[in-house]
């Protein structure tokens, strides 16, 4: 056995999507193998920071490889932990690897290696409703004070106030905004998951619910210890707290826009002429910003753009190399306002703040980033649907 290999199983217990998912939370580097009695090779996915960088498996490479990957239900894995100065061929992040890798396979555009039964990869729901799930790490126990139980009935009521939030125990909540048009779905949560608003959580303050988070079938739920990770929030440097508020931030404005492209409203987006990060393009910094504002935006053709958040003072953009949200630089490009200014931040020191957060709360801000890039890819799909309407009228 290699002395790093710190991490190994089996894929009829745990699935490549399961592996990626636990290996991106631990934010490890390293090469993770895959065996199969029905390849000729291996496979293999190099991980940086918990996020797959490049990937080969027989002939193929990169994005390819790592989706055909998907299809090994039959084998072992390993993973060993090590520097990676793999070149990067995979920018897509890592959320949407996984659900459009379990999509693909499941549409039987990946081919199955293995014994021909009809396969389930293990921790994937087929859910006719299309909806996303997402789930998060695994528990800390010891930060739950109560469990509660719900089955096909609301957990948190839109309109009404609160600040608890949730950590799901077992069990599928559903995120749904009311309309005038009906209840629009935004995504569906599982194990691991958190319910609430994290800035009035985090705050202790009483804030309106503008969503509403519905039990499907059973539900079982863990109220987190509020008091203790208000405290914990209150010890970090300012800069950090108010990213993570910014996160949250995010979270909201992007789920606002899915309910914007599923009603067709008009974009109300202010127009930035100054493009400071393209999409597609290297850029490793992070930045705060001081004055004016600016709009992250998903090129969604070489014709079209998609706006999807803006920011104003004191919320952050660009790369963050300890969380994976699906939009800038890679995923998404930045504008800006005549007036805007921002400075660049110290992002060794976010890391290390990082770092030193309890497991609970790094899971927190780890599932906000990966909601953030799922109901980015939601409101791209809404967008695609209702420009297609359009394009036909």
């Amino acid at each position: 056995m290699d002395y790093n290999q710190v991490f190994s199983g089996y894929l009829n217990f745990l699935s490549l999507a399961d592996v990626l998912q636990i290996l991106g939370t631990s934010g490890c580097s390293g090469l993770l193998q895959l065996h199969s009695k029905f390849a000729e090779s291996p496979g293999v996915v190099y991980i940086s920071k918990g996020n797959p960088v490049h990937a080969s498996a027989g002939k193929l490479e990169g994005l390819e490889a790592l989706y055909a990957l998907f299809g090994w239900k039959d084998g072992k894995f390993e993973f060993f932990r090590r520097t990676v100065h793999q070149g990067k061929t995979i920018r897509k992040n890592r959320m949407e690897i996984i659900l459009d890798g379990l999509r693909l396979l499941d549409d039987g555009q990946i081919p199955v290696l293995g014994p021909s039964e009809n396969f389930l990869p293990h921790g994937a729901e087929k859910d006719s409703s299309g909806i996303p799930l997402i789930k998060g790490p695994l528990v800390d126990y010891m930060y739950v004070v109560d469990e509660e139980c719900f089955e096909n009935e609301n957990v948190i009521v839109e309109g009404r106030y609160g600040s608890w939030i949730w950590v799901i125990l077992e069990g599928v909540a559903e995120i749904v905004k009311e309309t005038p048009l009906g209840p629009i779905p935004i995504l569906r949560l599982g194990e691991g998951a958190f319910i609430g608003n994290l800035s009035s959580f985090l705050l202790h303050q009483q804030f309106e619910r503008t969503y509403s988070a519905k039990a499907i079938g059973k539900l079982q739920l863990g109220v987190l210890d509020s008091q203790r990770l208000s405290k914990e929030f209150a010890r970090i440097p300012s800069v950090f707290r108010g990213f993570v508020l910014s996160l949250n931030n995010r979270l909201i404005q992007v789920s606002d826009r899915v309910v914007e492209l599923a009603l067709n409203k008009p974009d109300t987006f202010p127009f930035c002429p100054n493009q400071i990060i393209k999409q597609g393009k290297s850029d490793e910094r992070l930045y705060h910003i001081t004055d004016g504002y600016a709009i992250v935006s998903r090129s969604i053709d070489q014709k079209q753009d998609l706006p999807l958040v803006r920011l104003v003072a004191n919320d952050y953009f660009g790369d963050v190399p300890f969380l994976d949200m699906g939009l800038e630089p890679y995923g998404a490009s930045v504008f800006a306002s005549e007036d805007f200014q921002a400075a660049p931040v110290d992002i060794e020191l976010f890391d290390l703040e990082f770092t030193r957060l309890s497991t609970t709360f790094r899971n927190m801000i780890e599932v906000t980033a990966s909601s953030i890039s799922i109901i980015t890819k939601v409101a791209c799909d809404f967008f695609n649907r209702t420009r297609g309407k359009t394009n036909t009228k």
